[in-house]
């Protein structure tokens, strides 16, 4: 039997008492909403439910809903998207990391909303707090829990937000909302929402690394190994990065490979915004000795939960990757106290998403034993 939380008990008591049985999940990471989707779909008597979720995730999935009597049949969010991928209207919906399937005017959330005017059966949404952080994506989630309140996305802006006119667009732009502080605020209010507030605490060790690049490439941005000038400085600010950090050998730099090996305590996860690097820092840390696995857009979904499982098995020592770490690898905090960014984002949501993968669960959760480590790269 699961030990639930409060949290949880709240979500299953909502979603009994929605009228149209829908109900959107808007936890912080890891605060189990796998187990909470599913609950809120045996309140409902559901036994029988399509799960829209990260491959990944998708055993972890199977295997919870199996404690409860459900049986799930999972896709990705891919599958979702494609023309010809076609849903019953009578069976149950859970919409895992709802946001893979864009804005209101993407082809995925636009399938889903023509999917929710007919479905008869129930729908749960769920996601992560940090992602919902501006007027479009709460949009989104109203429409398909409340199809009737709004007509459309231009109605609920005039309806609900503080709005500028944009010369260059027929929409407008979104500065504020008019009776909450944040989008965040007007989600969490929202009916048919189970809302648990993002208050963990934890700290955030800044590492600084310098690396002298060439003056030239301040001066006019020569790229050196092109033997070119940066045509913007958008090229030239991720020259800068990979200069600082990858020699010409495809390893990292050795001062930087010996400051992050001084930071690896245990089985450490390791974060890179640029897969180049992170390829560097696998390359780097295979010559000291360390086993690792890489997971980065271009691993297949069989291959990263392989690299997964071996993670989580202790089998290898670090686990290195790209943003796809931030979603379907959950289960990290039991094996891994140790989380480094050597390559930052500048993605809040994405960084708290990340974070949140090493942080223990439960309401009351004390990240005090985990350790984070941010690099800054100066040059």
């Amino acid at each position: 039997m699961h030990k639930l939380f409060e949290h949880q008990l709240e979500a299953v008591e909502i979603a009994k008492q929605s009228s149209n049985q829908r109900i959107c999940l808007y936890y912080r990471t890891g605060s189990g909403k796998t187990l909470t989707s599913l609950l809120c779909m045996q309140a409902w008597n559901q036994d029988d439910v399509l799960v829209l979720a990260p491959p990944s995730t998708h055993n972890h999935w199977k295997k919870t809903a199996e404690t409860l009597g459900i049986t799930v049949d999972t896709i990705s969010h891919a599958k979702f998207r494609m023309s010809h991928y076609k849903l019953s209207k009578t069976k149950a919906l859970i919409v895992d990391e709802m946001h893979l399937l864009g804005g209101y005017k993407a082809a995925g959330w636009m399938k889903l909303n023509l999917l929710s005017r007919h479905l008869e059966a129930p729908i749960v949404l769920a996601s992560a707090t940090p992602n919902y952080n501006d007027a479009d994506r709460v949009y989104c989630i109203e429409k398909i829990l409340h199809p009737a309140k709004s007509k459309g996305y231009l109605s609920f802006l005039y309806e609900n937000c503080k709005l500028e006119m944009n010369p260059f667009s027929q929409t407008p732009d979104v500065t504020g909302f008019l009776e909450y502080p944040d989008a965040a605020a007007y989600l969490a209010d929202m009916r048919n929402v189970a809302y648990l507030p993002d208050n963990v605490e934890y700290e955030i060790d800044e590492v600084s690394y310098s690396f002298e690049l060439e003056p030239a490439f301040h001066n006019y941005g020569l790229l050196s190994r092109t033997n070119r000038l940066a045509a913007s400085q958008i090229e030239k600010e991720h020259a800068r990065i990979i200069y600082s950090t990858i020699d010409r050998a495809g390893y990292l730099h050795k001062p930087l490979s010996d400051l992050v090996e001084q930071h690896i305590n245990g089985p450490t996860l390791i974060f890179c915004n640029h897969s180049s690097i992170a390829e560097a820092a696998q390359r780097s840390l295979a010559t000291k000795g360390y086993t690792t696995v890489l997971v980065t857009g271009k691993t297949t979904a069989a291959v990263k939960q392989r690299n997964l499982d071996a993670f989580r098995d202790g089998d290898v020592k670090a686990l290195i990757g790209t943003a796809s770490l931030a979603t379907g690898t959950d289960g990290l905090d039991k094996v891994c106290d140790t989380l480094i960014i050597l390559d930052d984002t500048q993605d809040d949501s994405l960084r708290r998403q990340l974070i949140g993968r090493i942080l223990p669960r439960g309401e009351d959760s004390d990240a005090s034993q985990k350790q984070i480590h941010r690099f800054n790269i100066l040059s």
